[in-house]
């Protein structure tokens, strides 16, 4: 038996011992939040560095038409990264390389229907305030291994990622291809159209009966004009699908692009046998009518209408109206000639045409209904590359450019030396300054509203 000052001592000792030990872990809890702290100080320092003492160097930047952010493609030690700022530029997305890659839609974005600028032929598109973007998925898989998703203008994820491949938004609605997780390998997957909470509307069939169901036979565009355009037919905003087949050669493709019909209302426009038919969805006859040659057409000896001379993808603008393009003029359903211009585009509820004398051009603006724009005071001119109506516009002064107010006030002088004006977005512009010294030319962002200049150098 043990004594009673043995177990005193035992009890002494390991209170002594416990001590040591608690001592051991505060001690060690001590330097974890240190370390953390120093972490993260080094994190807010870090973040208060411009890019380019980061080390980062700014591969792409671009301004978006409707909405008030810069999107940047960012490179450091041979690493991608993203971020987005907004227009007080203050960072709502800062760099990050968890973002792996970002979804381009040139044909969505031409010039011909958004009338927004971009270097190069891959830009991202913002629609429904919605940008889709990648990350990487640890799970083994055979394709790409990424997860798409959509973020909204505040760097929020507002679909996580969670798909195979997205297309972009449109009136509130994306096609999207899943991951189906019914297999080991992840391959299988579905195509469905969802909102902009990630819910899901209508399952895409793209399988084709008496064929490999191994194969993604159909092919299916993304949602413009209320309809998801598929080499099987049309389905509306309900999934109810309209079979095509009236349509000869409806499912034919160039690539990858539909141009043999166009949905325009809840009527199907459509060219063969030299004539305009418009069709109604369920493939009845309407009415046909003759593309009307002009006399620069007759003179140019136009061949035969074929239905490549639709437009791709109708603007919303129009299609609303019940118009369409085709040709170099924009028609109805009723077979009226609404406008007949030659080169133009479509800005908001305003049609831009431009028409040439030698190497002069000049700029004229009508309603959609064909009527011209005579009040110089509301119309704007960026440079060669854009148009604006009833907004701010550029300007070559006596060496540099100037901004103008709609009423002829100037906003900008020559004084800032404003070398050139490339991607323009409503709020903020990209442009690019002269260092008189040096004569350098900087690239900068001014934020349309306030004035503001800031040198990319500077973020």
């Amino acid at each position: 038996m043990k004594s009673k000052a043995a177990v005193l001592s035992l009890a002494l000792l390991l209170i002594a011992g416990c001590g040591e030990k608690e001592e051991v872990i505060h001690s060690t809890v001590n330097e974890v939040s240190s370390a953390k702290a120093a972490d993260r100080a080094t994190k807010e320092e870090e973040a208060q560095m411009r890019l380019a003492e980061q080390g980062f160097e700014i591969e792409h930047s671009y301004t978006f038409k409707h909405d008030n952010v810069v999107f940047f493609e960012l490179n450091r030690e041979g690493d991608d990264y993203y971020a987005m700022m907004d227009s007080n530029f203050d960072w709502v997305l800062k760099p990050t390389n968890e973002i792996k890659d970002m979804e381009d839609d040139r044909y969505f974005s031409q010039t011909d229907y958004d009338l927004v600028i971009y270097e190069g032929e891959d830009a991202p598109i913002i629609q429904d305030g919605l940008i889709a973007l990648a990350v990487q998925d640890d799970r083994p898989r055979k394709d790409d291994d990424l997860l798409w998703g959509y973020m909204n203008t505040k760097g929020e994820w507002a679909i996580k990622p969670q798909f195979r491949s997205v297309n972009q938004f449109s009136e509130g609605v994306a096609v999207v291809e899943t991951i189906e997780e019914d297999r080991d390998d992840l391959q299988n997957s579905r195509t469905i159209a969802i909102d902009k909470e990630g819910n899901e509307l209508f399952e895409i069939s793209t399988y084709e009966e008496g064929k490999d169901p191994e194969d993604a036979s159909v092919m299916v565009d993304s949602f413009k004009n209320g309809y998801v355009k598929t080499s099987r037919g049309v389905y509306n905003k309900d999934g109810q699908l309209f079979d095509m087949n009236f349509i000869p050669g409806f499912n034919e493709t160039e690539d990858g692009f539909f141009k043999d019909y166009e949905i325009i209302g809840d009527q199907v426009v459509t060219i063969f046998d030299n004539k305009i038919k418009v069709y109604s969805l369920q493939g009845k006859l309407i009415r046909e009518f003759s593309y009307p040659l002009s006399a620069a057409e007759l003179e140019e000896d136009v061949g035969e209408l074929t239905s490549t001379d639709l437009k791709l993808y109708t603007p919303n603008d129009l299609a609303e109206s019940n118009q369409f393009i085709v040709g170099s003029k924009i028609m109805n359903v009723d077979g009226e000639v609404i406008f007949d211009g030659g080169n133009f585009l479509i800005q908001y509820d305003v049609i831009v045409s431009r028409f040439f004398s030698g190497d002069d051009g000049v700029w004229n603006f009508y309603d959609l209904k064909g009527t011209p724009i005579t009040n110089k005071n509301i119309v704007g001119i960026q440079l060669e590359q854009a148009l604006y109506y009833n907004k701010p516009h550029w300007e070559e002064g006596s060496e540099y450019y100037r901004l103008i107010s709609p009423q002829g006030e100037e906003l900008i002088g020559e004084d800032r030396k404003i070398n050139s004006v490339s991607s323009m977005g409503d709020q903020i512009v990209r442009a690019s300054v002269t260092d008189p010294a040096t004569l350098d030319e900087t690239d900068i962002l001014i934020n349309m509203n306030t004035l503001e200049f800031i040198k990319e150098v500077d973020l």
